[in-house]
């Protein structure tokens, strides 16, 4: 890994963590049924500058207050009995409990469904959180819809706060242009109604940090807030561009 990919990646880590710290602190102002809608948005910004989305993801998660592995079974009955056709698995660990559930029904579909519950002892103290996530590897119009139909279903399921909610999507550019990073950069901030807050800018790499009226979700800044990432980054002479978007923070690597 060269040191540009090595300093783009730290940046993005710090980012990501500093957003998990704003957002577990207790933002539950989320509009669970919106999240299709803002996948739909970041991918017809993609597919408007001639890009194809390859992946994307919604990342939920909630803080719980557990104390002993009593409470971390209790939850886990819970689970399996809200959702009793999922596979269950329980990858325990030492100071570590843990399940994973995941929906057999979505494998031959197109999107996957996963839920984590986690309680792991750490200094003396017990940080337990349970997630859920939905991913996939191609978009339409139909997902879209029934992401904003199931997701809020799932989620009224699943916890009992609103949790912190993470939408990104990631696709490719065919353009061999020198210039494409910036280019492109700055029509999808255009196509998202975005303004530009902070950014990271190399030859090959691009990361801007962004506020569009159009998510309602933020995180804040050092003088105001940000609630879109756009990250491109240039594989090579000849290569595809590969692009990222995600609110209010970047989820995916690329």
């Amino acid at each position: 890994m060269n040191k540009k990919i090595k300093k783009f990646s730290i940046g993005l880590i710090s980012i990501v963590l500093i957003g998990f710290i704003f957002f577990l602190l207790g933002n539950t102002t989320t509009n669970a049924a919106k999240q299709g809608a803002d996948l739909w948005q970041m991918a017809e910004a993609i597919e408007h500058e001639n890009g194809q989305v390859i992946e994307w993801s919604l990342y939920t998660r909630e803080t719980l207050n557990m104390k002993d592995e009593e409470q971390f079974r209790s939850k886990l009955v819970e689970l399996k009995r809200k959702f009793p056709k999922w596979n269950w698995k329980q990858p325990n660990g030492e100071n570590r409990f843990a399940a994973v559930g995941t929906n057999p029904s979505a494998v031959d579909s197109a999107l996957q469904e996963k839920i984590q519950l986690i309680s792991t002892l750490k200094n003396g103290h017990r940080y337990s959180y349970v997630i859920y996530e939905v991913s996939g590897q191609t978009w339409s119009s139909h997902i879209a819809e029934s992401i904003k139909e199931s997701f809020p279903e799932r989620l009224a399921l699943i916890y009992k706060e609103k949790p912190a909610i993470f939408s990104c999507i990631k696709g490719e550019f065919n353009d061999k242009m020198d210039n494409v990073l910036l280019l492109k950069a700055g029509k999808l901030l255009k196509d998202l109604h975005a303004e530009e807050k902070e950014s990271l800018k190399e030859k090959d790499f691009y990361s801007v940090s962004a506020y569009s009226p159009d998510f309602t979700q933020a995180v804040p800044l050092k003088n105001s807030q940000m609630n879109v990432q756009i990250g491109l980054r240039k594989n090579g002479m000849g290569a595809k561009t590969t692009v990222v978007i995600g609110t209010p923070i970047i989820t995916i690597e690329y």
